[in-house]
Protein backbone atom coordinates (compact mmCIF):
# COMPACT_ATOMS: atom_id res chain seq x y z
CA UNK A 1 0.00 0.00 0.00
CA UNK A 2 1.12 3.26 -0.91
CA UNK A 3 0.19 7.18 -1.03
CA UNK A 4 -1.14 8.40 -4.30
CA UNK A 5 -2.21 11.81 -4.45
CA UNK A 6 -3.99 13.11 -1.34
CA UNK A 7 -6.08 9.38 -0.83
CA UNK A 8 -4.59 6.54 0.44
CA UNK A 9 -4.25 3.97 -2.56
CA UNK A 10 -3.27 0.41 -3.45
CA UNK A 11 -1.32 -0.61 -6.85
CA UNK A 12 -3.21 -3.03 -8.88
CA UNK A 13 -0.86 -4.69 -11.54
CA UNK A 14 -4.13 -5.90 -13.34
CA UNK A 15 -5.29 -2.61 -14.08
CA UNK A 16 -1.54 -1.16 -13.87
CA UNK A 17 -2.47 1.82 -11.89
CA UNK A 18 -3.80 2.45 -8.45
CA UNK A 19 -7.23 2.46 -6.95
CA UNK A 20 -7.98 4.42 -3.89
CA UNK A 21 -9.35 2.77 -1.01
CA UNK A 22 -11.13 5.43 0.30
CA UNK A 23 -13.57 4.89 -3.79
CA UNK A 24 -13.51 1.52 -3.33
CA UNK A 25 -14.98 1.69 0.54
CA UNK A 26 -17.51 4.04 -0.98
CA UNK A 27 -18.94 1.90 -3.81
CA UNK A 28 -19.24 -0.95 -1.02
CA UNK A 29 -21.29 1.31 1.25
CA UNK A 30 -23.61 2.41 -1.54
CA UNK A 31 -23.92 -1.84 -3.05
CA UNK A 32 -24.95 -1.94 0.87
CA UNK A 33 -27.10 0.74 1.08
CA UNK A 34 -29.13 -0.44 -1.78
CA UNK A 35 -29.38 -4.29 -0.61
CA UNK A 36 -30.57 -2.70 2.66
CA UNK A 37 -33.53 -0.83 0.95
CA UNK A 38 -34.12 -4.00 -1.18
CA UNK A 39 -34.23 -5.63 2.18
CA UNK A 40 -36.86 -2.88 3.59
CA UNK A 41 -39.27 -3.05 0.74
CA UNK A 42 -39.18 -6.51 0.00
CA UNK A 43 -40.64 -6.90 3.61
CA UNK A 44 -43.05 -4.76 3.13
CA UNK A 45 -44.36 -6.35 0.16
CA UNK A 46 -47.39 -5.49 -2.26
CA UNK A 47 -49.39 -2.36 -1.43
CA UNK A 48 -53.33 -3.06 -2.18
CA UNK A 49 -54.87 -0.51 -3.91
CA UNK A 50 -58.54 0.43 -5.00
CA UNK A 51 -60.10 -1.76 -8.16
CA UNK A 52 -58.16 -4.48 -7.14
CA UNK A 53 -55.14 -2.72 -8.09
CA UNK A 54 -51.66 -3.63 -6.06
CA UNK A 55 -47.79 -2.21 -6.61
CA UNK A 56 -45.10 -3.56 -5.41
CA UNK A 57 -42.94 -1.32 -3.11
CA UNK A 58 -39.90 -2.72 -4.67
CA UNK A 59 -40.21 -0.64 -7.66
CA UNK A 60 -39.92 2.33 -6.09
CA UNK A 61 -35.95 1.52 -5.39
CA UNK A 62 -35.55 3.15 -8.82
CA UNK A 63 -37.50 6.12 -7.92
CA UNK A 64 -35.46 6.88 -4.85
CA UNK A 65 -38.11 6.59 -2.32
CA UNK A 66 -36.36 5.55 1.04
CA UNK A 67 -38.51 3.17 2.67
CA UNK A 68 -38.40 5.54 6.30
CA UNK A 69 -40.11 8.22 3.65
CA UNK A 70 -42.73 5.41 2.71
CA UNK A 71 -43.36 4.82 6.29
CA UNK A 72 -44.00 8.56 6.94
CA UNK A 73 -46.29 8.80 4.27
CA UNK A 74 -48.12 6.00 5.71
CA UNK A 75 -48.41 7.84 8.91
CA UNK A 76 -49.52 10.93 7.31
CA UNK A 77 -52.28 8.70 5.55
CA UNK A 78 -52.56 6.99 9.02
CA UNK A 79 -53.68 10.72 10.74
CA UNK A 80 -55.55 12.00 7.87
CA UNK A 81 -58.63 8.91 8.34
CA UNK A 82 -60.12 8.62 11.31
CA UNK A 83 -59.28 4.87 13.11
CA UNK A 84 -62.67 3.42 12.85
CA UNK A 85 -64.01 5.21 10.01
CA UNK A 86 -65.94 3.04 7.15
CA UNK A 87 -68.18 2.46 4.34
CA UNK A 88 -69.48 5.97 2.92
CA UNK A 89 -67.48 7.78 5.93
CA UNK A 90 -64.51 6.41 5.16
CA UNK A 91 -64.87 7.35 1.73
CA UNK A 92 -65.34 10.90 1.88
CA UNK A 93 -62.54 10.97 4.25
CA UNK A 94 -60.46 9.68 1.59
CA UNK A 95 -61.74 11.87 -1.34
CA UNK A 96 -61.17 14.69 0.97
CA UNK A 97 -57.53 13.92 2.07
CA UNK A 98 -56.73 13.17 -2.10
CA UNK A 99 -58.22 16.22 -2.74
CA UNK A 100 -56.94 18.66 -0.13
CA UNK A 101 -53.45 16.98 -1.07
CA UNK A 102 -53.95 18.07 -4.60
CA UNK A 103 -55.73 21.49 -4.43
CA UNK A 104 -52.47 23.68 -3.81
CA UNK A 105 -50.35 22.19 -6.38
CA UNK A 106 -52.96 22.54 -8.88
CA UNK A 107 -53.60 26.30 -8.10
CA UNK A 108 -49.99 26.82 -8.80
CA UNK A 109 -49.78 24.94 -11.39
CA UNK A 110 -53.12 26.94 -12.89
CA UNK A 111 -51.58 30.21 -12.13
CA UNK A 112 -48.36 29.61 -14.00
CA UNK A 113 -50.58 28.33 -16.99
CA UNK A 114 -52.83 30.99 -17.18
CA UNK A 115 -49.85 33.82 -16.26
CA UNK A 116 -51.71 35.14 -13.30
CA UNK A 117 -50.56 36.25 -9.96
CA UNK A 118 -50.39 32.92 -7.74
CA UNK A 119 -51.67 35.22 -4.78
CA UNK A 120 -54.41 35.95 -6.85
CA UNK A 121 -55.15 32.42 -7.52
CA UNK A 122 -54.71 31.23 -3.80
CA UNK A 123 -57.28 34.18 -3.47
CA UNK A 124 -59.62 33.46 -5.78
CA UNK A 125 -59.93 29.62 -4.11
CA UNK A 126 -61.29 30.61 -0.94
CA UNK A 127 -65.21 30.64 -0.45
CA UNK A 128 -65.08 34.71 -0.44
CA UNK A 129 -61.51 35.45 -2.31
CA UNK A 130 -63.07 35.90 -5.63
CA UNK A 131 -65.77 38.47 -4.75
CA UNK A 132 -63.01 40.44 -2.88
CA UNK A 133 -61.07 39.86 -6.07
CA UNK A 134 -64.51 40.94 -8.50
CA UNK A 135 -65.10 44.02 -6.71
CA UNK A 136 -61.45 45.43 -7.44
CA UNK A 137 -61.57 45.02 -10.69
CA UNK A 138 -64.85 46.37 -11.20
CA UNK A 139 -64.08 49.71 -8.94
CA UNK A 140 -60.92 49.96 -11.02
CA UNK A 141 -62.58 49.64 -14.40
CA UNK A 142 -65.06 52.07 -13.19
CA UNK A 143 -67.75 49.47 -13.17
CA UNK A 144 -69.59 50.09 -9.98
CA UNK A 145 -71.37 53.11 -10.85
CA UNK A 146 -74.20 51.44 -12.60
CA UNK A 147 -77.22 51.10 -11.09
CA UNK A 148 -77.71 48.29 -8.81
CA UNK A 149 -73.95 46.97 -9.36
CA UNK A 150 -73.47 45.44 -6.06
CA UNK A 151 -76.99 43.56 -5.98
CA UNK A 152 -76.56 42.79 -9.58
CA UNK A 153 -72.88 41.07 -8.43
CA UNK A 154 -74.32 39.68 -5.51
CA UNK A 155 -77.17 37.61 -7.66
CA UNK A 156 -74.81 36.89 -10.55
CA UNK A 157 -72.34 35.14 -7.84
CA UNK A 158 -75.39 33.49 -6.27
CA UNK A 159 -76.72 32.12 -9.30
CA UNK A 160 -73.51 30.52 -10.64
CA UNK A 161 -72.56 28.78 -7.40
CA UNK A 162 -75.75 27.09 -7.23
CA UNK A 163 -75.24 26.25 -10.71
CA UNK A 164 -74.60 22.59 -9.94
CA UNK A 165 -75.22 20.98 -13.90
CA UNK A 166 -72.87 23.21 -15.75
CA UNK A 167 -68.88 23.16 -15.29
CA UNK A 168 -66.70 26.09 -14.35
CA UNK A 169 -66.04 27.52 -17.87
CA UNK A 170 -69.66 27.88 -18.59
CA UNK A 171 -70.40 29.51 -15.33
CA UNK A 172 -67.57 31.89 -16.25
CA UNK A 173 -70.04 32.89 -19.03
CA UNK A 174 -72.21 34.58 -16.01
CA UNK A 175 -70.02 36.41 -14.84
CA UNK A 176 -68.81 37.66 -18.03
CA UNK A 177 -72.08 38.70 -19.44
CA UNK A 178 -72.63 40.67 -15.74
CA UNK A 179 -69.56 42.37 -16.52
CA UNK A 180 -70.56 43.57 -19.87
CA UNK A 181 -73.83 44.60 -18.37
CA UNK A 182 -72.52 46.70 -15.96
CA UNK A 183 -70.11 48.35 -18.38
CA UNK A 184 -73.29 49.05 -20.75
CA UNK A 185 -74.75 50.95 -18.31
CA UNK A 186 -71.94 52.84 -16.52
CA UNK A 187 -69.66 53.48 -19.69
CA UNK A 188 -72.32 53.09 -22.56
CA UNK A 189 -72.36 51.89 -25.73
CA UNK A 190 -68.65 51.07 -26.28
CA UNK A 191 -68.09 50.10 -22.53
CA UNK A 192 -66.88 46.26 -23.25
CA UNK A 193 -64.89 47.18 -25.41
CA UNK A 194 -63.39 49.74 -23.37
CA UNK A 195 -62.03 47.79 -20.72
CA UNK A 196 -58.45 46.66 -20.28
CA UNK A 197 -58.14 43.72 -21.61
CA UNK A 198 -55.41 42.08 -19.60
CA UNK A 199 -57.22 42.83 -16.67
CA UNK A 200 -60.62 41.48 -17.77
CA UNK A 201 -58.86 38.18 -19.05
CA UNK A 202 -57.38 37.54 -15.58
CA UNK A 203 -60.49 38.33 -13.59
CA UNK A 204 -62.37 35.55 -16.11
CA UNK A 205 -59.48 33.24 -15.71
CA UNK A 206 -59.59 33.77 -11.67
CA UNK A 207 -63.52 33.03 -12.09
CA UNK A 208 -62.76 29.90 -13.87
CA UNK A 209 -60.21 28.88 -11.07
CA UNK A 210 -62.67 29.82 -8.45
CA UNK A 211 -65.90 27.85 -9.70
CA UNK A 212 -63.04 24.78 -10.61
CA UNK A 213 -62.16 24.49 -7.01
CA UNK A 214 -65.80 24.85 -5.51
CA UNK A 215 -66.31 21.70 -8.06
CA UNK A 216 -64.37 20.01 -5.85
CA UNK A 217 -66.53 19.63 -2.61
CA UNK A 218 -67.32 16.14 -3.30
CA UNK A 219 -68.42 13.80 -0.89
CA UNK A 220 -67.50 10.29 -2.47
CA UNK A 221 -65.97 8.42 -5.75
CA UNK A 222 -69.58 8.63 -7.38
CA UNK A 223 -69.37 12.50 -7.09
CA UNK A 224 -66.10 12.31 -8.36
CA UNK A 225 -67.67 10.10 -11.69
CA UNK A 226 -70.31 12.92 -12.01
CA UNK A 227 -67.66 15.69 -12.27
CA UNK A 228 -65.55 13.59 -15.23
CA UNK A 229 -68.98 12.77 -17.15
CA UNK A 230 -70.42 16.56 -16.96
CA UNK A 231 -66.89 17.64 -18.71
CA UNK A 232 -66.31 15.31 -21.01
CA UNK A 233 -70.03 16.17 -22.42
CA UNK A 234 -69.53 19.58 -22.22
CA UNK A 235 -66.44 18.64 -24.13
CA UNK A 236 -68.63 16.78 -26.74
CA UNK A 237 -71.47 19.57 -27.24
CA UNK A 238 -68.42 21.87 -28.20
CA UNK A 239 -66.87 19.95 -30.29
CA UNK A 240 -70.79 18.90 -31.81
CA UNK A 241 -71.78 22.55 -31.91
CA UNK A 242 -69.13 24.88 -32.59
CA UNK A 243 -68.59 26.74 -35.85
CA UNK A 244 -66.75 30.09 -34.98
CA UNK A 245 -63.12 28.31 -36.28
CA UNK A 246 -60.39 25.83 -35.20
CA UNK A 247 -58.70 27.80 -33.23
CA UNK A 248 -61.26 29.19 -31.16
CA UNK A 249 -62.76 26.04 -30.56
CA UNK A 250 -59.30 24.64 -29.46
CA UNK A 251 -59.00 27.01 -26.56
CA UNK A 252 -62.33 26.80 -25.46
CA UNK A 253 -61.79 23.08 -24.93
CA UNK A 254 -58.51 23.67 -23.96
CA UNK A 255 -60.43 25.23 -20.61
CA UNK A 256 -63.19 22.27 -20.39
CA UNK A 257 -61.09 20.55 -18.29
CA UNK A 258 -61.84 19.97 -14.13
CA UNK A 259 -59.36 21.07 -11.59
CA UNK A 260 -58.25 17.76 -11.23
CA UNK A 261 -56.17 17.70 -14.67
CA UNK A 262 -53.81 19.58 -13.04
CA UNK A 263 -53.53 17.43 -9.76
CA UNK A 264 -50.47 14.83 -9.39
CA UNK A 265 -50.48 12.39 -11.50
CA UNK A 266 -50.14 10.01 -8.04
CA UNK A 267 -53.75 11.13 -6.94
CA UNK A 268 -55.21 11.50 -10.21
CA UNK A 269 -54.39 7.42 -10.65
CA UNK A 270 -56.06 7.28 -7.33
CA UNK A 271 -59.07 9.43 -8.37
CA UNK A 272 -59.61 6.95 -11.32
CA UNK A 273 -58.80 3.57 -9.04
CA UNK A 274 -61.69 4.84 -6.84
CA UNK A 275 -64.18 5.68 -9.17
CA UNK A 276 -63.77 2.11 -10.86
CA UNK A 277 -63.75 0.49 -7.35
CA UNK A 278 -67.41 2.28 -6.36
CA UNK A 279 -68.41 1.24 -9.69
CA UNK A 280 -68.21 -2.27 -8.65
CA UNK A 281 -70.18 -2.08 -5.91
CA UNK A 282 -67.24 -3.61 -3.38
CA UNK A 283 -67.05 -1.36 -0.08
CA UNK A 284 -63.55 -0.13 0.35
CA UNK A 285 -61.41 -0.99 3.74
CA UNK A 286 -59.76 1.14 5.72
CA UNK A 287 -56.01 -0.53 4.84
CA UNK A 288 -56.22 0.61 1.39
CA UNK A 289 -57.51 3.75 1.42
CA UNK A 290 -54.35 4.12 3.71
CA UNK A 291 -52.20 2.69 1.30
CA UNK A 292 -54.12 5.03 -1.25
CA UNK A 293 -53.27 8.09 0.43
CA UNK A 294 -50.00 7.04 1.32
CA UNK A 295 -49.04 6.36 -2.04
CA UNK A 296 -50.46 9.96 -2.82
CA UNK A 297 -48.13 11.55 -0.17
CA UNK A 298 -45.34 9.68 -1.35
CA UNK A 299 -46.11 10.73 -5.14
CA UNK A 300 -45.76 14.17 -3.97
CA UNK A 301 -42.33 13.73 -2.12
CA UNK A 302 -41.17 12.31 -5.36
CA UNK A 303 -41.97 15.18 -7.32
CA UNK A 304 -39.81 17.43 -4.70
CA UNK A 305 -36.99 15.52 -5.03
CA UNK A 306 -37.19 15.67 -8.86
CA UNK A 307 -37.60 19.59 -8.37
Amino acid sequence: MSNYGSAEAIWVGDLDGYISVNAIDHCNRLEEEKEWRAREFDSIGDISLLSGKSIRLHSMLSKKLEPSEWRWAVHQAEISLSVHASGKVLEKELIRALIDLGRAYAVARYARWEKIPHPSALTASLPLGFRALLSQYLSGEGLLAALGSRERIWITLKAASKAESKVAYQRVGQVQALIHGLAYDALGQHGPVSLRRNSTRTILSLARLHYSVEELRLDDFTDVARLFTMYALAREADEEGSHIGRYISNWRLRHLRPLTDLFPYSIRDALDRGVCHVASGVEIQREIAVNELALAHSGILLMRKRS
